[in-house]
């Protein structure tokens, strides 16, 4: 569900539904007159009565921030496409717009889905490395993740391999 304004906070407030893409992302084009307003998004639990004059529904999980206007932009590259198994290899990358301290997710695929595996901070020049070890001899796939934020809609790098030998 997404709402705008009061609909975020009360239960007669402005709200759409919606299903998310393959990705798990939903998307929806704001008309320019409701802009001004705080937007939220959340996700619709089983019901339960009342209490004290509250809302029936209840949020698993709650996310509300001002409109953004911008998309994190992501590369990522590996310092070596091939590395001894359970060796560390740099990943170099960069993300903008650019804001310091923001952290920036490896992610591997792994089991038929992509899994956390490292993490690391963006500098003040919009730079970031993470390390990748990969387990064992074998190709793995790999990308960088920006989570979205008050700055920016999240975003992925594009996937890069690295060769465990």
């Amino acid at each position: 569900m997404i709402g705008n304004d009061n609909g975020c906070v009360e239960s007669t407030g402005f709200a759409v539904g919606g299903r998310t893409d393959s990705a798990g992302l939903f998307r929806r084009t704001v008309p320019a007159a409701q802009t001004q307003w705080l937007h939220c998004a959340w996700v619709p639990g089983a019901s339960r009565p009342p209490t004290n004059g509250d809302d029936r529904r209840h949020g698993h999980r709650r996310d509300a921030a001002f409109l953004r206007y911008s998309r994190y932009k992501v590369s990522a590259e590996p310092a070596a496409a091939t590395a001894p198994a359970g060796s560390n290899v740099d990943v170099d990358g960069s993300a903008s717009p650019v804001n310091k301290g923001k952290v920036i997710r490896l992610q591997r695929y792994t089991g038929g889905a992509w899994k956390n595996v490292n993490s690391g901070l963006v500098r003040a020049s919009g730079r970031f490395t993470v390390v990748a070890t990969p387990p064992g001899k074998a190709t793995y796939s790999y990308r960088a993740h920006a989570p979205g934020d008050t700055k920016a809609v999240g975003s992925l790098s594009k996937v890069f391999t690295i060769r465990g030998a």
